[in-house]
């Protein structure tokens, strides 16, 4: 949908979304000009479309590793905008995004969704 780069790519397990990291600056060394995105993916023809960010672009924090949920309704991705690493879900259905870890103190990485309550 781009032809910026993007990586760690995520199909949801409905297999019509995509959430993946927007390289903005197109250096992918370095995840500071990331910003997390979701998008309407077809299997069928394998095209992506209605490209649409879900975290902001901000280079003093990182947000990586998108993740969906087991019925494809949230995104949760790890940053580190709070001074720690913490896990943040948006949910599709309102655009909202919650920190969702336990300890604001703890460093949180690498988000999945086995054992979480819905």
């Amino acid at each position: 949908p781009t032809d910026k780069l993007w990586h760690k790519l995520s199909l949801s397990p409905d297999e019509t979304k995509v959430t993946y990291m927007l390289d903005e600056g197109s250096h992918m060394g370095s995840y500071e000009d990331c910003a997390i995105y979701i998008a309407d993916f077809n299997k069928e023809t394998l095209t992506i479309s209605n490209q649409k960010a879900i975290s902001v672009l901000n280079t003093s924090y990182i947000d990586e590793y998108p993740r969906w949920n087991e019925d494809s309704t949230i995104v949760a991705y790890d940053s580190n905008r709070s001074g720690t690493f913490q896990i943040y879900a948006y949910r599709l259905s309102d655009g909202v995004t919650k920190r969702i870890s336990p300890d604001a103190e703890q460093n949180y990485r690498f988000m999945n969704f086995e054992g979480v309550p819905k």
